[in-house]
């Protein structure tokens, strides 16, 4: 268990030589929150079939326990019947949280993004923020994006500098009102050409009025540009592939409403 919690990575590529049934059989015995870090780490197809030879609930459980982007991404690789099976099962607050991924464009700055993100509202002191940065989980970055009571971009501060000035001042009075962020639509390429990369490690991503809807790191943009010119060369036509995606988008936004129906109607069972 040590082993696949601090090298989940070696860990995956040791258990892609083996069986899918060896693989499935030894996941069973492994706590869900432990395998999602060595399934996220496999290569897709494999850790997909893996998955699907398990009980779904099973399953469920370890996707639950994913980052949204990676559990887009096995949904991706699984056929429309086991995803919507799969869906059934997920916990209320996974499926809600990757639905969310899924209503946005494939190639789009919202669909890369980190939506499990750390964010500190404007009016509160320093004392406050620091307190609340010791529990975060390791969810802070270099820089804290700072949010309105509407959950609106407000600014932006620095860490070292949050941590140095005189805990009576405001948030509001120390942060940088000059944020940089990424509308949640914008597509890869645009957001590649950001200034603002020179700068800072992650950039907030917002919806259309202005609210805090992620963060997007910079290495995981990269790798999706990486991603995309490795299949442009396969194709050798990008738009080929931004149509494939989307078609496909659409598939699975369609799948999970179908799953919304359900739990909707299994709940209003549940009450009567």
């Amino acid at each position: 268990m040590e082993f696949l919690d601090a090298h989940s990575g070696d860990a995956a590529r040791m258990l892609e030589q083996l069986s899918d049934a060896s693989v499935t059989a030894f996941l069973d015995n492994v706590p869900p929150e432990l395998s999602a870090k060595v399934v996220e780490k496999m290569i897709t197809p494999y850790a997909a079939r893996c998955l699907q030879g398990m009980q779904e609930e099973a399953a469920a459980s370890i996707i639950g326990h994913m980052k949204s982007s990676s559990a887009v991404r096995l949904f991706n690789a699984m056929d429309q019947e086991t995803m919507q099976r799969l869906c059934k099962h997920l916990p209320d607050d996974s499926f809600y949280r990757i639905r969310r991924l899924l209503n946005y464009p494939p190639d789009s700055g919202a669909a890369l993004m980190d939506p499990k993100c750390f964010l500190l509202p404007e009016s509160i002191e320093i004392s406050d923020a620091r307190k609340r940065i010791e529990n975060t989980d390791g969810l802070v970055s270099c820089e804290i994006y700072v949010v309105d009571g509407e959950y609106r971009l407000a600014g932006v501060v620095e860490l070292n500098k949050l941590m140095s000035v005189k805990p009576r001042f405001m948030l509001s009075e120390i942060m940088s009102k000059n944020s940089h962020a990424i509308p949640a639509r914008a597509g890869i390429k645009e957001i590649a050409a950001y200034n603002a990369w020179k700068s800072f490690k992650t950039l907030p991503v917002v919806e259309s009025d202005n609210t805090v809807v992620g963060l997007l790191k910079y290495k995981d943009m990269m790798d999706a540009i990486n991603v995309l010119n490795a299949r442009m060369t396969i194709t050798n036509t990008s738009e080929d592939v931004i149509a494939v995606a989307s078609l496909y988008w659409s598939a699975l936004t369609d799948i999970m409403n179908t799953a919304l129906s359900w739990r909707a109607q299994h709940q209003e069972s549940g009450r009567k």
